[in-house]
């Protein structure tokens, strides 16, 4: 007997198939970002400031977007700009989700990850990806990336979790910059110590002008990446491209035709602001589709804003951008691969070349490949 949640997805794909602009479906992937706090400083992503209730969402809020929305979804997201295992409450919004039959994904720093929350989240097949951009104590710390040693042992914790249940999936993923690139090797390394069979790495954004812009570094990152995949390969460890560390070697095949993000994905922030992907953490006004504090989520799913956005996203396929107000998108168009959970998102079922049999994106250039 197909599900509810089943019929969602078969609807929701043959809609953006369709590339229809009014929605009969709903969201199939529905990202909550449960506050804009957190436990850290990384210098890529904010400066530090003390703790502020103001940012965190509301258990009402909550209730509403779990009641209307998780019983569809196929996945679910419990992140955002902050970090949300520092929450008191976060084990039982993470026990609801869980038990909607969704699969559940988060992004962590792992500090606050306990026992406790492992056991909870690999009640079912869920994903735990661990922000990790240095194996090096030094650099991890200079990055403000906190405790290596806490870190670590919470990590050791889940694998051996993870291994006593037989379910779930715990990867790391690494931002790298001009000076950690030569050091995604060690990654790797410390990866397949501990376990984890699967690295995806993504290029820091940062004005060109800026010192650890990978443009720097450009010449090297075909050698990097080519020693890496080498590595991974003789470790069992996957190695993935989230998207081209710069923009002169991305794979077209690998690129977007038209996003499915504004037919599958909605991210609501803190306060109720709907968005229409999980990459867009702490952006400006015009990325909001709308906010459940002012309307329901039905007016803001096929609210005029979202119509005209997929409208726009139609259209790509042959600009390959959208308007200036969201460069974004336009980023994605030209730079950014398939998620690691959701290979359809920009590949839409096509083959990309693979290396030992695994998926993964070229990592040059067909041409030079």
């Amino acid at each position: 007997m197909t599900s509810e949640r089943e019929r969602n997805a078969a609807l929701n794909h043959q809609e953006y198939l369709s590339r229809a602009l009014t929605l009969e479906s709903y969201p199939t992937m529905v990202f909550v970002e449960l506050t804009e706090n957190c436990n850290l400083s990384c210098h890529m992503c904010r400066s530090s400031k003390g703790y502020d209730r103001a940012l965190d969402m509301s258990p009402a809020l909550f209730d509403t977007i779990a009641t209307s929305l998780f019983p569809r979804a196929t996945l679910i997201g419990l992140n955002g700009w902050g970090e949300s295992t520092i929450l008191r409450d976060f084990p039982e919004r993470l026990r609801r989700a869980v038990e909607s039959g969704a699969e559940v994904r988060l992004v962590t720093n792992a500090h606050a990850m306990t026992p406790a929350l492992w056991r909870l989240f690999f009640q079912g097949d869920n994903v735990v990806v661990v922000s990790f951009d240095s194996a090096d104590p030094e650099m991890f710390a200079k990055l403000g990336r906190g405790n290596f040693s806490l870190v670590k042992r919470n990590l050791e914790q889940g694998v051996k979790i993870r291994d006593e249940v037989g379910r779930g999936l715990i990867y790391l993923n690494m931002v790298v910059n001009s000076y950690t690139l030569v050091t995604l090797p060690n990654v790797i390394r410390f990866a397949a110590d501990l376990g984890l069979n699967k690295v995806v790495v993504n290029p820091i954004k940062v004005v060109t002008s800026h010192p650890s812009h990978l443009g720097y570094s450009v010449d090297h990152i075909p050698v990097v990446l080519d020693e890496s995949a080498a590595l991974a390969t003789s470790l069992g460890v996957t190695l993935q491209l989230g998207g081209a560390l710069d923009e002169s070697l991305a794979v077209p095949e690998a690129l977007p035709d038209t996003c499915e993000n504004p037919w599958s994905n909605v991210l609501i922030e803190h306060t109720g602001r709907v968005t229409f992907c999980h990459h867009l953490l702490h952006t400006p006004a015009e990325y909001g589709m709308g906010s459940l504090a002012q309307s329901s989520f039905d007016d803001v799913w096929n609210g005029a804003p979202f119509q005209e956005l997929r409208r726009l996203h139609v259209d790509a396929e042959r600009s390959r951008g959208l308007p200036s107000r969201f460069q974004k998108c336009t980023w994605c168009y030209h730079n950014r691969y398939s998620d690691a959970e959701f290979p359809t998102e920009a590949l839409n079922g096509r083959e990309v070349s693979t290396l030992s049999g695994k998926k993964l994106y070229r990592l040059r250039p067909v041409s030079t490949v």
